[in-house]
């Protein structure tokens, strides 16, 4: 896995830890700062260090050995055995697009479509049935067998849920839930468990250097030799986990890949569609013609190494991340391995260094020393302590391999621990492990606090002038989402914050000034659309295309798939907790979204009913080790609470208050502890200026308490008491939040 936000550089997300308050500890005071350099992991191939050289003169293959010591570029068919599966099969390469689910639409586009289903009883392939050009077609799971539907009737004989969708040159396929069509490949359907939790996962089987071209991993715009040493790094690291992830033969009547039974499991799949392994757009991708020539230009190179024990058939695992604080991480640096790959070295990364290059060559983080330790009682790891208080911090060791050493008292006697920096990235959230200076306040008493308003004239100004105080330096990534609802753009904060980016609004119809001008100023590399056509319409995105290299929508039919795409286009399984709110009312998922932020997980909105059939597929993805219910049994009832408990493997909790103010104070409780440098408050019956407050106070690592617009409630008084912090920043104008309320607020400040 790799990660690489910034530009278009898609994040992989870094899980952040649920970091509640310890019990009996005395929370320390004061804060710790950390600085530091680059965004991702840090390891292999840097991308902004990859356009400098570029810009430097040198060639695809200088920057790609350069990142990979010890490397030289090869042809893989010169590599591996003519018998290996990726060079005797056609489209041997597997790519997961879409796991566990229990049906799933699809779209002939510009021709027909051939399909093929096990023990249908129809004979030998095709099936008798063909979905026609521009037809709607979907395939389903009815609990006992699958069939074809087209307009929600059955077409042609239910069968195994074994299947493949084929086409021919000139035709391709769409995928609604991905927003996506793919020109090359077959489409192959394998099922997953056993009845009666049958699902299935979806994969497409295609060519290796078709797959390249539909790589979008680095802004088509940059220079041809970064974008050679990206496509030749891509290839690696596709064949190389093609093979480590293959162990059998290929048998079956349906040509199966021989994949272990853990990735036959886990998505039918070599490698997944998203920053999991690569981002994989197919079609959309191969329409950028500078992209598609390097993948051309490069076609079969791939990065070889003579360590055996490191390589699969001689092709290394090249990772690559957006950028570094001046060098590359070691693999132990970057992942936290016990074993050094020899490739895998720190090695110069200047050119990522520059801030003119690199919006992320420096950065800073400040750090609540109350959550520091209560980080460190919750590990289990050598760093372990048990701290009273924090009594210092400081580096002890720069990057690569950055550390930090804690020191503090417990029960008056001093000790101290050294963590390293990808583990303070993972649980803090700092944008890289790059960690370059520590320090240490609390010493001398803070400055004072202050309560600043941010508002403008409207939701769209309000959400420019949050989104420039977030994010004064600019932001790699936007979202847009509508103003004239909130679904959207409230399930959205946790993604948005794993992403780094802000959200902006729009009208349906409409660009605001506001938001073009702040779109100006963060100057990003992609911009994510929230929504389909319904909620930010054609033209609109049309217009949005002036302000980034890419733009990307992720929408699906109602706001609960809409949500499912951000939280699956984000989150990876495994997620610590995913946050289940109302899908038809805003304060709980307002209140929801720096929580489940701060804890590394997903926001799903749900239906008071039933539970929506996507909202099943994610949680089934996500595999979270427990969901947390915001709101009461009226706004999600107790039967799907019983019924969530077959999501995750731990508890279902439900936090629900007297009403909604003290609904978000108890979210705010369960999650911040005291002394928190920000606390975000917005009015509660109106939803407008709440929209940008959520992605703006999970950026912060800050809770939202909601109020009445000329009074503060008695619980939302209490959790001000207890978190006693440092800055309040209240969100919309004195027509959303009285000066009186603004005055009043003053009183809880440190």
């Amino acid at each position: 896995m790799h990660v690489r936000p910034t530009l278009v550089l898609l994040l992989a997300a870094a899980m952040v830890a649920s970091l509640a308050p310890v019990a009996g500890a005395v929370p320390a005071d004061g804060e710790v700062e950390f600085a530091g350099g680059g965004y991702g992991h840090g390891i292999g191939l840097s991308q902004y260090g990859a356009q400098g050289m570029a810009l430097d003169g040198k060639t695809a293959g200088e920057i790609a050995t350069h990142y990979f010591f010890g490397t030289s570029i090869g042809q893989v068919a010169d590599m591996l055995p003519a018998d290996n599966f990726l060079l005797a099969y056609d489209q041997p390469l597997w790519v997961g697009l879409l796991q566990s689910r229990l049906t799933f639409q699809f779209r002939a586009i510009g021709g027909d479509l051939e399909l093929c289903q096990a023990n249908d009883g129809e004979g030998a392939c095709p099936k008798s049935v063909t979905p026609r050009d521009g037809e709607l077609w979907s395939f389903t799971f009815n609990g006992s067998q699958c069939q074809f539907e087209f307009g929600g009737v059955p077409q042609g004989n239910p069968g195994d849920c074994s299947a493949s969708i084929s086409w021919t040159e000139g035709t391709r396929v769409e995928l609604p839930d991905l927003g996506l069509s793919f020109a090359h490949g077959t489409l192959k359907i394998r099922p997953v468990g056993t009845l009666p939790t049958l699902k299935f996962h979806v994969s497409l089987a295609v060519d290796v250097e078709d797959y390249i071209a539909g790589i979008a991993e680095m802004p088509p715009s940059w220079e041809a030799s970064a974008l050679q040493a990206q496509a030749i790094a891509a290839r690696s690291y596709a064949i190389a986990k093609a093979q480590q992830r293959e162990t059998g033969d290929r048998v079956g009547t349906l040509a199966d890949a021989g994949l272990s039974s853990y990735w036959k499991d886990k998505c039918w799949c070599h490698v997944r569609r998203t920053s999991v392994d690569q981002v994989y757009n197919g079609w959309d991708q191969e329409q950028q013609s500078s992209w598609v020539a390097a993948a051309t230009a490069t076609a079969g190179k791939v990065l070889t190494h003579p360590d055996s024990g490191f390589t699969q058939n001689g092709v290394i695992e090249a990772f690559y991340t957006s950028s570094s604080s001046g060098v590359t991480e070691t693999n132990i640096g970057g992942f936290g391995s016990l074993v050094q790959y020899p490739y895998l070295v720190s090695v110069d990364d200047s050119w990522a260094s520059d801030p003119a290059l690199n919006p992320l060559a420096v950065w800073s983080k400040t750090v609540a020393a109350s959550t520091i330790v209560s980080a460190l009682a919750t590990t289990t790891r050598e760093w372990h302590a048990d701290f009273d208080t924090l009594t210092g911090a400081s580096l002890i060791n720069g990057p690569p391999e950055a550390f930090v050493r804690f020191s503090g008292t417990t029960g008056g006697i001093a000790s101290s621990v050294d963590a390293p920096g990808w583990w303070l990235r993972s649980v803090f959230g700092l944008l890289s492990p790059q960690v370059t200076g520590v320090t240490m306040g609390g010493d001398a008493p803070p400055p004072p606090g202050e309560v600043q308003r941010l508002w403008g004239e409207d939701r769209y100004a309000t959400a420019a002038a949050l989104s420039e105080a977030t994010y004064p330096d600019g932001a790699s990534v936007v979202y847009i989402a509508t103003g004239e609802n909130f679904a959207d753009a409230l399930t959205a904060a946790p993604a948005a914050h794993q992403e780094g980016a802000p959200i902006l609004l729009t009208l349906t119809d409409l660009l605001p000034s506001a938001t073009k001008l702040e779109l100006t100023r963060l100057n990003p590399g992609r911009i994510v659309i929230l929504g389909g056509p319904a909620a930010v319409s054609a033209s609109v995105e049309t217009e949005l295309a002036a302000f980034a290299p890419q733009v990307v929508r992720r929408e699906g039919p109602t706001r609960f798939e809409t949500a499912v795409e951000v939280s699956r286009a984000v989150f990876a399984a495994g997620v610590p907790v995913v946050y289940v709110v109302p899908g038809f009312d805003f304060p709980e998922a307002l209140a929801a979204g720096p929580a489940a932020a701060a804890q590394g997980g997903p926001v799903l909105p749900m239906h008071p009913a039933v539970i929506p059939t996507a909202v099943k597929d994610e949680l089934a993805r996500l595999e979270p080790a427990r969901i947390v219910i915001v709101g009461d049994e009226g706004a999600v009832s107790g039967e799907i609470e019983a019924e969530l408990a077959a999501y995750t493997t731990g508890a279902v909790e439900r936090i629900a208050g007297a009403d909604l103010y003290e609904t978000a104070a108890l979210v705010s409780a369960q999650v911040f502890g005291s002394g928190v440098a920000t606390a975000y408050v917005a009015r509660g019956d109106l939803f407008p200026d709440g929209l940008a407050a959520a992605p703006a106070a999970a950026a912060m690592g800050a809770p939202v308490l909601l109020v009445a617009s000329d009074a503060i409630p008695d619980s939302v008084d209490a959790e001000l008491v207890r978190l006693l912090p440092h800055d309040i920043v209240v969100a919309g104008g004195e027509g959303a939040v009285s000066a009186e309320v603004e005055q009043a607020l003053q009183a809880f400040l440190q």
